[in-house]
């Protein structure tokens, strides 16, 4: 996995402060990165099980703290972090989303873990299917 740009260099890319607490969170063990104009990729690995949610970027900046809703719990019960976060109603299907989960199954990236929770509701949280 490769990591983003430093938080110093978000700014350039009007109207994406908001990504510096996800960054802040990602240096400890993670990232956080873009995944095309709209779309982004952040994950934060605290626990051996992951929780793999898909929310809106204004949502998000809407939060107190500008994290992603699902945080709170995955601190909470020692989980990783795996949040999609899209600007917009791209219904997740752009093809930088799909690439980008079709990497990870080549990188076995969800062997690493012992449970693996997918959440998401309403239209726009529809996953890509993940295939082997």
């Amino acid at each position: 996995m490769s990591f983003p740009d430093s938080a110093d260099n978000l700014p350039a890319h009007p109207g994406t402060e908001w990504l510096a607490a996800m960054e802040s969170v990602a240096d400890e063990d993670g990232y956080l990165d873009p995944l095309g104009p709209n779309h982004w990729a952040f994950f934060a690995e605290t626990g051996t099980t992951l929780l793999v949610t898909f929310e809106r970027a204004e949502q998000i900046e809407a939060n107190d703290g500008n994290m992603p809703a699902a945080w709170d719990l995955a601190k909470r019960n020692g989980w990783s972090l795996l949040c999609l976060i899209a600007r917009g109603e791209t219904f997740w299907r752009a093809p930088e989303v799909w690439g980008y989960f079709d990497r990870l199954v080549d990188d076995a990236f969800f062997d690493d873990f012992d449970q693996v929770l997918f959440y998401g509701s309403g239209p726009q949280a529809m996953p890509p299917p993940l295939m082997s």
